[in-house]
């Protein structure tokens, strides 16, 4: 898949004793690799992942943010929508309290919550959008990236 041939990339390019990569997939619940310097361990975990419906980026970002909260730069690889950031308009600013976790991995995000807000509330995180085939909403990934400052791209 796409999703497995990107993280491989990466995984290549930033090596383990360039960076501390780590590597995170999710549905409406966030998946947690290995670290990349236990490097079969990581082979076989990308290997292994599947596409599994449901969707909030919302819940899988902040929990990153939690377990890393010194991170700097966050890049986030989707084949599908932004749920729930995928409206322009969305009026829900406020991100003092974390979003519960759904309650199924294949839930789907209800609500509609400011991307750009979320930035604001967590400034000092540069976020990057990898767009993953044609099916992946790349202009509203591409608008992001802006206001995170970050950089898009689509694999295909």
């Amino acid at each position: 898949s796409i999703l497995r041939k990107s993280f491989h990339d990466l995984a290549k390019k930033y090596p383990p004793e360039k960076c501390d990569l780590r590597l995170f997939a999710w549905n409406s619940h966030l998946l947690s690799g290995p670290p990349l310097k236990q490097q079969e361990s990581a082979r076989l975990w990308i290997e292994n992942l599947r596409a599994g419906g449901g969707n909030n980026l919302r819940y899988a970002l902040e929990e990153t943010l939690s377990l890393f909260p010194e991170v700097q730069e966050v890049f986030v690889m989707c084949d599908g929508d932004m749920k729930p950031f995928g409206d322009r308009n969305a009026t829900n600013t406020n991100f003092s309290r974390r979003t519960p976790k759904p309650s199924s991995a294949g839930e789907e995000a209800s609500g509609s919550d400011n991307w750009d807000a979320f930035v604001a509330y967590h400034r000092n995180v540069r976020f990057h959008f990898i767009a993953l085939g044609t099916r992946a909403d790349g202009e509203r990934m591409k608008e992001m990236a802006v206001s995170g400052r970050g950089n898009f791209t689509r694999q295909t």
